[in-house]
C-alpha cells in the first residue's frame, strides 16, 4: 500500500506543482541570520537535515528545492555558475541527533543523487521590503520519493572543485536558539542623511532581554539630533494599505522612508524602553521598529529616517528542531564538518513538489 502511494505521488508530482516553506514561519519574514554555505564556495561539503513532519504528514514527491538570498546583506553578489553534487537521503537521524560526521547522518539507506553538474547562482542587488524572492531553485532530475515512516531528509551538496573559489551569496537562514533569547536584525537600507549629515542610527539591546517579561531598548546612536519618534510595527509589508518602503518626498524628505507600519510608538530624546509583557503567545512574535528624528535644515521636511529592524521575541519554551546544518569548505576528506551548538541553525527553503 505505501508503495502504490508513493508511485501515486510520483506520478502526481509530474502534472501537479505545490510548495512548502521551511520553517513555516519564515515563508514572508526574513531569517535572523545569514548562511554562507553551499553557494559561496566551489569546493564545500553542506548537509542540511530536516525533521520529516516538516515535508509530510505521510509521504512527499519532492521535485527541487529553492533557496533565497540574505536580505539583510546590503552587497550586491555576481551572477555565476559552479558544479556541485545533489543528494537526497532518508535517514532515521534527527535534526536534534544530528553530528559533524557526514557518514553518520546519512544513515542507513543509500542517497539517491538528484542533481549534478551546473548550478546557476543569480546576481543580488539589495532590495525591499524583505524577504528576497526565491531566485535560486535546485530542480531535480526526477522526483524524490520521501516516506514520512523512513524519518526525515537529508540534502547534501558537495562541489569538488580544486580552485576553493569564493565568491559571497548569502542564503537567507533561521536559528532555533537552545537557550531563550530573541533576536534582532537589520533588513532595511532605509536611512537617510540630511544637508549636514543628519542621520539616525538604531542599536538595540541584547538578544538575552529581547525575551518574554524583558524590555526591548532601542538606543540612538551617531547622531546629534535631540528630538525622536520611535515606533514598533507588525509589518514591513504595508501600512494602511500602502506598500512600503514609503519614500517620504511628499513631506519634504525625499529619499527618506517609512519602512515598518506604526503600532505604537513613543516620542522623546531617547533611548526607548519597550517592556515586553509576559504572555506565552506572543513567544517568537516578530515585530519591526523604526525611528525618525526632527533635524531642521536636514530638508524640506526636516526630518531624517532610519533603518528598520526586525525583532523576534524570544521565550522559554525549548528550541523546535526543525533542521540543522553541518558544513565545511577544503579538505573535504575529512570524516566531519562543523555544526552549531548554540542553536538548530540551517538554510530558509521552499520545497517544491506534492506533499500528503
Amino acid at each position: 500500500m505505501r508503495l502504490h502511494c508513493l508511485a501515486s505521488l510520483l506520478l502526481l508530482a509530474s502534472v501537479s506543482a505545490q510548495t512548502r516553506v521551511s520553517p513555516a514561519n519564515r515563508a514572508a519574514i526574513e531569517g535572523a541570520v545569514t548562511h554562507q554555505y553551499p553557494f559561496s564556495y566551489s569546493e564545500v561539503r553542506f548537509q542540511q537535515l530536516w525533521d520529516g513532519g516538516e515535508l509530510a504528514n505521510t509521504s512527499a514527491a519532492l521535485n527541487g528545492v529553492d533557496f533565497r538570498r540574505d536580505g539583510a546583506n546590503t552587497a550586491s553578489h555576481n551572477a555565476r555558475s559552479w558544479s556541485y553534487v545533489v543528494t537526497a537521503y532518508e535517514t532515521l537521524v534527527s535534526p536534534v541527533n544530528m553530528t559533524t560526521n557526514w557518514s553518520n547522518n546519512r544513515g542507513v539507506n543509500p542517497g539517491t543523487v538528484v542533481l549534478t553538474g551546473a548550478i546557476n547562482v543569480p546576481a543580488g542587488n539589495p532590495s525591499y521590503p524583505t524577504p528576497q524572492p526565491w531566485s535560486l531553485p535546485l530542480m531535480f532530475n526526477a522526483p524524490f520519493a520521501f516516506s514520512r515512516s523512513n524519518g526525515h531528509f537529508l540534502l547534501e551538496i558537495e562541489g569538488n572543485d580544486p580552485a576553493n573559489l569564493f565568491d559571497a551569496w548569502p542564503v537567507d537562514a533561521e536559528n532555533q536558539w537552545r537557550s531563550a533569547r530573541g533576536d534582532s536584525v537589520r533588513v532595511s537600507a532605509a536611512a537617510c542623511t540630511g544637508t549636514n549629515n543628519e542621520r539616525v542610527t538604531l542599536g538595540l539591546s541584547a538578544a538575552a532581554t529581547i525575551v518574554l517579561g524583558g524590555t526591548l531598548t532601542v538606543n540612538m546612536t551617531n547622531t546629534t539630533l535631540g528630538a525622536f519618534a520611535n515606533w514598533i510595527g507588525v509589518s514591513n509589508q504595508t501600512y494602511l494599505g500602502i506598500p512600503l518602503p514609503l519614500d517620504l518626498g511628499t513631506l519634504g524628505a525625499a529619499g527618506c522612508f517609512l519602512g515598518a507600519d506604526i503600532a505604537v510608538q513613543q516620542v522623546g530624546t531617547g533611548p526607548f524602553a519597550w517592556p515586553i509583557p509576559f504572555v506565552p503567545a506572543l513567544e517568537n512574535e516578530v515585530l519591526f521598529t523604526q525611528a525618525l528624528g526632527l533635524a531642521p535644515g536636514a530638508n524640506a521636511g526636516n526630518l531624517v529616517t532610519s533603518d528598520v529592524f526586525q525583532v523576534r521575541l524570544g521565550g522559554t519554551s525549548a528550541a523546535a528542531a526543525r533542521n540543522q546544518s553541518v558544513y565545511r569548505r577544503t579538505d573535504l576528506s575529512n570524516v566531519a564538518g562543523f555544526i552549531s551548538n548554540a542553536s538548530f541553525y540551517g538554510a530558509i527553503v521552499r520545497f517544491q513538489g506534492v506533499f500528503n
